[in-house]
């Protein structure tokens, strides 16, 4: 069974976002220009990036309903926004 319903808390800070290639810790040159030119290029327009410290956040805190335990969600599945909260 499938997970149909996620509660979105808040957006939330990934961990370091790594500069150096995993392969050979080489640097990687103008990384955090690069990252910020294409994070604000593919925000979403529904995005309110007044939520975010930076826009290296990564992920959403999220709750999962009682009546989603147990069920599933993978990689490709496909995602609506349903409503949004009133936040600042």
């Amino acid at each position: 069974m499938l997970i149909r319903r996620l509660h979105g808390l808040k957006p939330v800070p990934r961990c370091a976002v790594p500069a150096r290639d995993p392969e050979n810790g080489a640097l990687y040159s103008e990384f955090q220009v690069t990252f910020l030119k294409q994070r604000h290029k593919t925000l979403p327009s529904w995005t309110n990036p007044m939520l975010f410290e930076h826009l290296s956040s990564l992920g959403v805190n999220t709750r999962i309903p009682e009546s989603e335990w147990g069920k599933c969600v993978a990689m490709g599945d496909p995602v609506r926004l349903l409503d949004r909260p009133n936040l600042p």
